[in-house]
């Protein structure tokens, strides 16, 4: 769909000249354009469609301005009809001098934006697809050999207490006051096993997830290739900004406790639980911060 163009109109002596950056508009050249102020900051309240689908309340004046990329607005900017489409517009093909925009037009058409970063982001987007796919493979081999080797760490530390126990017992036999020392160092290496087993068998939900249909139940992601991309963007995007939390979770952690908050609207204190967090507080923090980090991610890509 074209940006909106309307019947000439008369030249004016007032030149007025579009806000938007890289547009080179004007008004006593482009007479088949009109010029529209931006919404003063007590002006109504709008209704977009967020990444989810649902319709979120925001006000007109900063919907504008994200648009253009701008922080800051004066009375006399303003932006031409190419950056809105036909149906912005209140009965866009009656003759009128003055074409007035709906209150729901916010500028969509020719805005700025640097090709060169989009163009590293898609590429890194490719790459990352890439990667993943030949990647799946090796990966789940080395699960299988990551479990197999902590399986035998925790066999041999088993093996090594119960050999312990025997030596005292026999030590025992023979000399009564080496039993106590034996004793004392066979305490110390079962204690010892017990915390390594205890180590490698500390899981949280997402250890618990074996395939893309329970993944899928559980978040609503489709496939843990999905994941993995997901994973990779906002690692890429935000990985520094994600460690002020003085929490022990990794960033693909944090990302499917939101998506299982949001599916399942598991309540905090149960999150804090199946994620192994310090607080049902620390979980709240962690999922509004993943939400405006996905949000942004998502409406990038």
């Amino acid at each position: 769909m074209e940006s909106a163009k309307f019947s000439p109109r008369g030249r004016s002596n007032k030149k007025l000249v579009c806000s938007v950056k890289g547009c080179n508009s004007t008004s006593n050249r482009d007479l088949e354009l009109c010029f529209h102020y931006f919404p003063i900051k007590t002006d109504c309240f709008i209704y977009i469609k967020n990444i989810f689908g649902k319709l979120e309340k925001k006000k007109k004046l900063e919907c504008w301005m994200k648009a253009i990329g701008v922080n800051k607005v004066n009375s006399g900017m303003k932006i031409c009809s190419r950056h809105f489409y036909m149906d912005d517009y209140i009965l866009p093909n009656a003759p009128a001098k003055l074409k007035r925009l709906k209150k729901s037009a916010v500028p969509s058409l020719n805005l700025p934006h640097s090709t060169n970063e989009k163009s590293k982001h898609d590429r890194k987007v490719r790459v990352l697809k890439r990667n993943i796919k030949k990647s799946n493979v090796t990966e789940k081999l080395q699960q299988v050999e990551l479990m197999n080797c902590h399986q035998s760490v925790v066999d041999e530390d088993i093996s090594e207490s119960v050999q312990d126990v025997s030596d005292v017992i026999i030590n025992s036999e023979q000399n009564a006051p080496t039993y106590s020392e034996k004793c004392k160092k066979s305490s110390s290496t079962k204690d010892f096993g017990v915390q390594v087993e205890t180590v490698f068998l500390k899981s949280n939900l997402l250890n618990l997830l074996k395939n893309d249909a329970q993944l899928s139940a559980f978040t609503g992601i489709e496939s843990f290739a999905i994941l993995n991309t997901l994973v990779e963007i906002v690692t890429l995007k935000f990985g520094n900004q994600l460690n002020h939390h003085n929490v022990k979770m990794s960033i693909r952690d944090k990302v499917v406790m939101t998506y299982v908050k949001l599916k399942q609207n598991t309540p905090y204190n149960c999150l804090a639980i199946l994620f192994d967090c310090c607080s049902e507080n620390t979980c709240h923090r962690v999922f509004l911060d993943m939400i405006k980090v996905l949000s942004l991610c998502q409406r990038n890509y």
